[in-house]
């Protein structure tokens, strides 16, 4: 006999409660749990109540339904191992049905049974089975689809297999049938990538697709106080805490649960699970004492765990530095700074979707980026080339994608060189549909780029060399346009020199009598990676001296000598004649006369472009030099120059 609802001692988690009500009022009967929907189920306990322990999805569906819930019995099928069952129950209502040697029950016969027996039957003749299930009414019972995304992929007609297609047409006949809807019973999918799921089928009227979040902070501190009240298992107890996340317990716990954003509760348990094992080799066998979690350990684990969740698309970039690291391009870090401020008043409104920084290579645009994810404490992450050969898994990736940035929200997504890294609206024909792929993709991309719920929330800093190849439409989500351009002025390779020391070239610290402006004038017409390149040089020059000296920090103590001698050395490979069209492009594409540069920090063969520009408002001067500058490039590539 059934539990009486009230009689459950924790609360329901959200997404269990919606699929309940759909299911209760009959609304849908086919209901899509997508997500992280292999992560451990943690229900919250009522005051007083016994702790709940964490179970898997599958488990805390079986348990709940049939006691809580009136269901008679819960069957689970997959494409690869066919039909199983978890409890006693269910084996005696489905294998009179199946056939007990169909059935996978552990005691009984096992998985990997009928993992064989399956391969006899076709998948076309299982779901055929799961629709009669469906539609008795003798015993309420949910039928449980394992990896929906494999049973009904995503994908077209002329480029799908004809039994993935006979299969997509029979859940989809199952979705619409009117009849299962008045038997109450139900049939819950699982995928952890919606985008891989037939869109036909997730879009009948009756299949409701239910998202399971990652865990929110204040779910992974309660997860982590749970651990902490551990003390007989000595594999999930919370192991200790370095000082590096705070001096009390209470302040590590809140800074713990802070920086393991990304991390659902299966995670978590993983990582504490590991480092009780470091501590116990640490302790036991190699008599060390124990660092303890320390907030290396974690943001090393989180990076890793945010690469593999978003099948390399995503990569947690550290910052190199602050705005102390960033030498010149003072107006951009002064509208950053103005920024930063919104985001953590929440002044959404006046929050930028996106920001383009347009110029040359090696002008500072990654650095920039970084530099304000770390002035606003949030994080930063570099979405790669998502134009792969791989182009089809990419298009149903991303929508994990963008379910996982709005979870690390507020987050800062860098593009490099987006003309290349994202493309246009569609790419060069060819074969097997590319151009309709990468449509799909583009059109993906601009939504969640333009869409002001994730204003504030998911800020685009992106870079190109190339703003002529963009979209229309990519440019107009771009809330600001900046020209990041070379170095021109001493002042401004003085100020990269010193910013240098910040941050960006590691383990050196200049000798007190440098002559910032001797260097300046020496590096005149070289940009900021170059420079950088220079005092990597030299620090090498440097530590290959015999009286190298270094100071406390061990950092090596960089002389005059030796960065003149790196620049001696020096020589750049880049063509003047491209860096100067595309500086010409960034100035062009910058929307705004307060972002263009001062006359006096360009080369008096800008100074009249900029006067006129600002003075004009017009592009016309800049596009006359460009076509000058095309001419000219066309013929050297013609003389094979």
């Amino acid at each position: 006999m059934n539990k009486q609802e009230n009689e459950r001692n924790y609360y329901l988690p959200r997404w269990y409660q919606e699929l309940l009500l759909e299911a209760e009022n009959r609304t849908s009967h086919f209901i899509i749990l997508s997500y992280n929907v292999y992560d451990y189920v943690f229900p919250e306990v009522e005051e007083g109540g016994t702790p709940a322990e964490f179970t898997s999805l599958k488990e805390f569906l079986q348990r709940d339904m049939m006691d809580y819930d009136s269901f008679n019995g819960i069957l689970f099928f997959s494409e690869t191992s066919g039909f199983s069952v978890i409890d006693d129950r269910s084996f005696e209502i489905f294998s009179a049905i199946i056939g007990k040697d169909r059935l996978a029950k552990r005691g009984v016969i096992s998985l990997k049974e009928c993992q064989d027996r399956q391969k006899r039957h076709e998948t076309r003749e299982s779901l055929d089975l799961i629709n009669r299930l469906l539609n008795q009414r003798e015993q309420r019972i949910a039928i449980v689809l394992e990896f929906l995304e494999n049973l009904a992929p995503s994908g077209t007609k002329e480029h799908m297999h004809e039994e993935k297609m006979v299969n997509v047409e029979i859940l989809r006949r199952i979705a619409m049938d009117e009849n299962i809807e008045k038997t109450k019973n139900i049939v819950i999918g699982i995928t952890d990538n919606i985008g891989g799921v037939d869109v036909e089928l997730r879009r009948e009227s009756r299949c409701k697709v239910i998202e399971i979040s990652l865990p929110s902070k204040e779910e992974r501190l309660r997860y982590l106080k749970y651990l902490a009240s551990l003390k007989d298992n000595e594999r999930r107890v919370l192991p200790p805490i370095s000082g590096s996340l705070g001096t009390k317990q209470t302040e590590k716990l809140e800074n713990f649960a802070e920086h393991t954003h990304g991390f659902n509760f299966r995670a978590l348990d993983e990582f504490v699970r590991k480092e009780n094992l470091n501590r116990h080799i640490a302790e036991k066998i190699l008599g060390k004492s124990y660092d303890g979690v320390t907030l290396q350990k974690i943001q090393e684990r989180r990076r890793s765990i945010i690469q593999s969740e978003s099948k390399e698309l995503l990569i947690e970039i550290p910052p190199r530095g602050g705005f102390n690291s960033v030498g010149n391009l003072a107006h951009i870090k002064d509208y950053l700074k103005q920024i930063i401020k919104n985001i953590k008043l929440k002044k959404t409104a006046s929050t930028p979707k996106g920001i383009l920084l347009a110029g040359p290579p090696g002008t500072g645009k990654t650095i920039i980026a970084e530099a304000l994810a770390q002035e606003a404490e949030i994080n930063i992450v570099q979405m790669g080339d998502i134009k792969s050969k791989w182009v089809g898994e990419s298009e149903k990736n991303l929508e994990k994608v963008f379910r996982l940035l709005k979870d690390m929200a507020p987050v800062i997504v860098f593009v490099d060189e987006i003309d290349q890294a994202i493309g246009g609206r569609v790419t060069e024909p060819g074969a097997g549909g590319g151009e309709r792929v990468s449509a799909a993709m583009f059109a993906k991309i601009l939504k969640e780029m333009g869409s002001n719920e994730n204003r504030g929330e998911i800020l685009w800093i992106c870079a190109t060399n190339r703003p002529e190849v963009l979209d229309a439409a990519m440019l107009r989500r771009f809330d600001r346009i900046f020209p990041v351009l070379l170095p021109y002025s001493n002042e401004s390779r003085i100020e990269i020199f010193k910013a240098m020391e910040n941050g960006i070239v590691d383990n050196f610290k200049y000798d007190g009598t440098v002559d910032f402006n001797s260097l300046a004038e020496r590096t005149k017409g070289y940009s900021g990676s170059e420079i950088e390149q220079i005092l990597r040089d030299a620090v090498y020059l440097q530590e290959c001296r015999n009286d190298a000296r270094y100071d406390d920090n061990r950092n090596i103590v960089l002389t005059q000598e030796a960065i003149e001698k790196a620049i001696e050395n020096f020589k750049t490979n880049r063509d003047d004649a491209i860096y100067l069209y595309q500086t010409l492009l960034a100035l062009k594409f910058c929307r705004s006369v307060e972002d263009l540069p001062r006359e006096e920090d360009v080369p008096d063969d800008l100074k009249e472009v900029i006067r006129y520009t600002r003075e004009n408002r017009s592009n016309n001067f800049i596009n006359k030099k460009l076509e000058e500058l095309k001419r000219d490039l066309a013929s050297r590539k013609a003389m094979g120059l």
